[in-house]
């Protein structure tokens, strides 16, 4: 059991609490639904990056910020780990997921190729139908994408690919992709809190809507796999932020919402020189030392 100086405790991230109606009176909620709401929070004060990368969860704060006994706690972490958002490690406890660069490499790789062929497959006769599905999406996203909702953004974009990988009949794929972007998504959401990505971000679904709508597979297929390049540079740009944060001895309490380095100052360092490349096949070596 931990300790805490008052300072700690002033210092702490704030988490959301579960809605009023899930816990003021807990006698009266199933079980179930107090888990539900402490695991949107948590989730949301990770992928907002309220809570850092691996920083250490201490079960007992978690209770009290979340009002849940200790119990639906293990529940709640063993949710989000399956999400890849925890890491349970044996005899060290709860710890928030990290993903380093290379890490975010490797994912761009298997992400493009799976869904690049799924959105190609589709455009080759898509329904009238599905495609007036797709655009109601794109204006969800876009609504989500004019605020800084990063969040809702991330589930506007995973629907609109969702949609698709579904009609690809293929549950394995749906599948390795969810798994994919499980452990992107809380960078994603936080890159998603700058304007220029925003801005880039439903540029770049549009252009995968007006390709699907000239049934030209090979466009559909560059449109997706410049997205994902693109959404692929912005997580990096926030991971190499926390890496350097981490890097200049502050402890992983009382975190502030990382910056998220821009756009146009990122593609200036050359930082994204290999993913400017959306049909090279091979393995990516990008040097992120530069200046």
């Amino acid at each position: 059991m931990s300790t805490s100086t008052a300072s700690d405790r002033i210092a702490r991230p704030s988490i959301a609490r579960p809605s009023p109606a899930a816990v003021t009176r807990r006698s009266d909620a199933p079980p179930a639904g107090l888990v539900v709401e402490a695991v949107r929070a948590l989730r949301a004060a990770i992928m907002t990056g309220n809570l850092r990368p691996g920083q250490k969860l201490v079960e007992a704060d978690l209770a009290r910020d979340l009002d849940i006994s200790r119990a639906s706690v293990r529940e709640v972490l063993r949710t989000l780990e399956g999400e890849r958002l925890i890491e349970l490690i044996p005899n060290r406890g709860p710890s928030v997921a990290s993903l380093g660069p290379r890490e975010v490499d490797d994912i761009e790789q298997v992400w493009a190729m799976l869904t690049g062929e799924a959105i190609a497959r589709f455009a080759r006769n898509p329904r009238r139908s599905e495609l007036a599905a797709l655009k109601r999406r794109l204006r969800s996203l876009r609504t989500a994408l004019s605020s800084d909702r990063g969040i809702e953004a991330i589930d506007g974009i995973n629907a609109f690919f969702w949609y698709i990988m579904q009609r690809c009949d293929n549950a394995v794929l749906l599948d390795v992709v969810v798994s994919l972007l499980s452990r992107l998504n809380f960078l994603r959401a936080q890159s998603l809190q700058d304007t220029v990505w925003r801005k880039a971000c439903g540029n770049e679904i549009r252009a995968i809507l007006s390709a699907l709508e000239t049934c030209d597979p090979e466009a559909a297929r560059r449109a997706a796999v410049q997205h994902i390049a693109s959404t692929c540079i912005a997580a990096r740009s926030v991971a190499l932020a926390q890496d350097a944060e981490r890097g200049d001895g502050r402890t992983s309490s009382g975190l502030r919402l990382l910056p998220v380095i821009p756009l146009d100052e990122y593609l200036d360092r050359g930082l994204a020189k290999n993913s400017a490349r959306p049909n090279s096949n091979r393995r990516r070596s990008h040097r992120f030392d530069q200046t």
